[in-house]
């Protein structure tokens, strides 16, 4: 017996995926970040088959190395850039950037 429940369908490149994801926090509160440390952070992840990571928006906006790690595995990435608190707190929000990186 088969339920059809309204939800969301996600689909990369035409093909309907299966979200299976965990959140993401900065993974060393000294900020002692290096390639070698994402690597293993999201490959733990990986390992763990999951295929998407929440980056939390109280958290700092990841560094490039995050992001290559995370290329590496496969894995997609969801933020909440705006309201990351290393952009400097309560900032006025340019809503036609948030627009354009929202739904770009």
């Amino acid at each position: 017996m088969c339920i059809l429940v309204d939800c969301r369908k996600f689909e990369v490149n035409g093909e309907p995926l299966f979200i299976r994801g965990g959140n993401w926090i900065v993974s060393d509160g000294l900020l002692r970040l290096s390639e070698d440390r994402y690597n293993t952070d999201v490959g733990f992840h990986a390992d763990m088959n999951l295929n998407m990571i929440r980056v939390w928006g109280g958290a700092l906006a990841e560094r490039p190395e995050f992001y290559n790690a995370c290329d590496k595995r496969g894995i997609l990435v969801s933020g909440i850039i705006l309201l990351s608190t290393s952009m400097g707190g309560n900032q006025i929000l340019n809503l036609q950037f948030f627009v354009q990186i929202s739904f770009a």
